[in-house]
């Protein structure tokens, strides 16, 4: 069958992976090895980010360990200094590309207009939280979990950053910011759904904001402090009434 649009060839590349470690870092080294790219690691700070990119021919940039905890800070996660050393390192020679999964996070819109003003060709994925960071809260959970059916939270599956940032390696419309693919769900159903891709051994019980707000002081005192899966849920609701601010990549 004959079609007038053709899917960018796919081609195996020397990469650079200049991220810490993270549950999206990891997942997304492993998706770039599984397509049969070359990849070298590196950390953001690393003395000579230069010398670790020659020879590359694109760099991936993760700014952050945690998607979800830059969501939830307000605070931009990434010091100036790793972003010029990352920016340095774009300029050597025979890097063709700079792809970055940033988070969706506003505090984060300037690194994408210090990326943009950079000069070399880019494209930013950028994504909420991970699923899988939040099922990593509920490693040493109690067995079942009281949460308020409320709220409005947007997540990513790891699989679906790591399937945008492989896209991006091919793509031939460079020049772009693409949201990852994502889900929305009320913080109950968020904590479900990640305790079920853990096999389901917490369990999650929905109920009622106001019965919840009277919950969260009897488990503080029956557990000699803050529970950290209710801590957590407590930062996600606390994030919609959240002033955006702007980094200082910004200036």
């Amino acid at each position: 069958m004959h079609t007038s649009a053709h899917a960018p060839e796919k081609r195996e590349q020397a990469l650079l992976l200049v991220a810490d470690e993270g549950i999206g870092a990891r997942r997304l080294e492993a998706a770039l090895v599984a397509q049969g790219h070359s990849v070298n690691r590196a950390a953001p700070d690393d003395a000579d980010l230069f010398s670790s990119a020659l020879g590359r021919q694109a760099i991936v940039f993760v700014p952050c360990r945690s998607l979800l905890s830059a969501e939830l800070s307000g605070e931009g996660g990434v010091r100036r200094v790793d972003v010029e050393a990352v920016l340095g390192a774009a300029r050597a020679p025979g890097v063709e590309l700079l792809v970055a999964a940033l988070p969706e996070a506003p505090e984060f819109d300037g690194l994408v207009d210090a990326i943009q003003r950079h000069g070399k060709p880019y494209v930013i994925v950028r994504a909420p939280g991970l699923m899988e960071e939040v099922a990593q809260t509920l490693e040493l959970a109690e067995q079942t979990l009281w949460l308020p059916r409320t709220g409005s939270v947007r997540v990513a599956r790891a699989d679906a950053l790591a399937a945008a940032v492989v896209a991006a390696l091919d793509a031939e419309d460079q020049g772009r910011v693409t949201p990852v693919k994502s889900e929305r769900f009320d913080v109950a159903s968020l904590f479900d759904a990640a305790a079920r891709s853990r096999g389901g051994k917490v369990r999650v019980r929905a109920v009622a904001p106001a019965v919840y707000r009277m919950l969260r002081p009897v488990a503080r005192w029956l557990k000699r402090g803050e529970p950290a899966p209710l801590a957590f849920a407590d930062q996600l609701l606390a994030t919609a009434s959240r002033p955006s601010r702007r980094d200082a990549f910004a200036s």
